[in-house]
């Protein structure tokens, strides 16, 4: 008869596993039984506030007035996520690993200020917490950005300046004369086309003024070693011819080509006509 009542007075314990406090106790009360929490510790299989374990174990039977013991879940064990920013990406892999955790996502990105391969930013940031084997991503520098110089040789120059604008660069711009390329066009370039440079910098081009001229100086009348020094300062080239003519005074220029005031090429050739000197 004692046997007989206990099995009466008894119940079935239930499944506690998995279930938060509050789900637990609704299943332990149409039973007449109470709960304890005799312990708290990490899981990485239950989330916070689960329950991990019971005593009794689901099944068995108890007083109905008795208490199931429970372990509750506190969650994964969470780590301090490391600071990486500064560091190379290979250290900011080698600290994470040795942390627990891992590197996710790396995204790369042109930086003025940070040097290439340094670490600019993460997430989630340094020092929250995590559970283990959670990802960090990084963003990691590629270094300033560089550009490919445009070849604006031979150009106009408003198509160089036009070009190397729309390439993110400035230009920068120099003239010299020239006798083989014509005026207005670029001779050279530095850097030249298709180094590359950072953003922003300065081309410098050099354009063509043609070739340089100068005017021819009025020359008749003069000695010929006077005419011959003002050709020389001016550049030119002395062509000297001596004629034998009736009148006029000896070692003087007569005539000239081409005539005064015309505008010529520097280093062409000015020919004058002198008197020879009488014997």
């Amino acid at each position: 008869y004692i046997v007989f009542n206990l099995f009466f007075s008894s119940v079935v314990v239930p499944s506690l596993r998995g279930k938060t406090l509050m789900e637990a106790r609704d299943r332990l009360k149409p039973k007449g039984l109470s709960l304890k929490i005799t312990k708290k510790t990490y899981s990485s299989v239950f989330e916070l506030g689960r329950i991990i374990n019971q005593e009794p174990r689901a099944g068995q039977r108890i007083s109905s007035d008795g208490m199931v013991k429970v372990v509750l879940s506190k969650g994964g064990r969470q780590i301090i996520v490391p600071d990486v920013v500064g560091k190379t990406a290979e250290d900011a892999g080698f600290v994470l690993g040795q942390s627990g955790l891992q590197i996710g996502k790396t995204e790369r990105i042109f930086s003025d200020t940070v040097s290439e391969d340094v670490v600019i930013g993460q997430k989630p940031k340094a020092y929250s917490k995590v559970l283990p084997d959670n990802t960090v991503s990084i963003v990691v520098s590629r270094g300033e950005e560089k550009i490919e110089v445009p070849d604006v040789v031979g150009r106009t120059s408003v198509e160089a300046g036009s070009i190397i604008g729309q390439a993110g660069l400035k230009v920068e711009t120099v003239e010299e004369y020239s006798d083989t390329i014509v005026k207005d066009k670029v001779i050279k370039q530095s850097p030249e086309g298709g180094s590359e440079i950072k953003k922003n910098s300065v081309v410098e081009i050099t354009v063509s003024k043609g070739a340089e001229t100068t005017v021819v100086p009025y020359l008749v009348g003069m000695d010929e070693k006077e005419a011959k020094s003002i050709l020389e300062k001016s550049g030119l080239v002395v062509d000297v011819k001596y004629v034998s003519v009736n009148g006029g005074e000896s070692g003087k220029v007569l005539e000239q080509y081409p005539e005064a005031n015309t505008e010529v090429k520097k280093g062409s050739i000015i020919s004058i006509s002198v008197k020879k000197e009488t014997t």
